[in-house]
């Protein structure tokens, strides 16, 4: 498939492409995007790198079988509401100072 200028390619039904023995790139230099009303991946493995990554949602929810771990140089969290913590067990483990600041802090 060849094409100068903007190139439409319509299927009247599902769509699929196959690559038995290979894989698919899809290479751009403004951007790729996606538009539908549901997008699902499945796969054994997701591997995603971005210099930066901006993520926006009504609502977001991740059920994590086994571990969650995330590394980084720091950690920020803005909450307007309430920010709520449940867990078994917390242990946390500061290398300086640790510093709690609100009206009220109860204990126990």
């Amino acid at each position: 498939i060849h094409g100068t200028g903007k190139s439409t390619f319509v299927a009247p039904g599902d769509l699929e492409f196959r690559a038995p023995r290979g894989r698919i790139d899809f290479l751009s230099a403004r951007g790729v995007g996606i538009r539908a009303p549901h997008v699902g991946v499945t796969t054994n493995k997701l591997e995603l790198t971005a210099k930066s990554v901006m993520e926006r949602f009504g609502d977001a929810y991740r059920w994590i079988k086994g571990v969650f771990q995330f590394r980084a140089e720091r950690v920020r969290q803005v909450v307007k509401g309430r920010y709520s913590l449940k867990a078994g067990r917390i242990s946390e483990r500061a290398e300086k100072a640790v510093r709690i600041d609100g009206k009220k802090i109860n204990l126990g």
